[in-house]
């Protein structure tokens, strides 16, 4: 149960960066382009 809740932790941290990340990078391919 604990490691369960651990991991979907985790899971949620690991798409919030990622998603941190891809915004990230539409900011700097916006930028480049204009």
């Amino acid at each position: 149960m604990k490691k369960d809740g651990r991991s979907a932790l985790t899971d949620w941290k690991i798409r919030q960066v990622n998603t941190s990340m891809r915004q990230h990078d539409a900011l700097k391919k916006t930028r480049d382009n204009s």
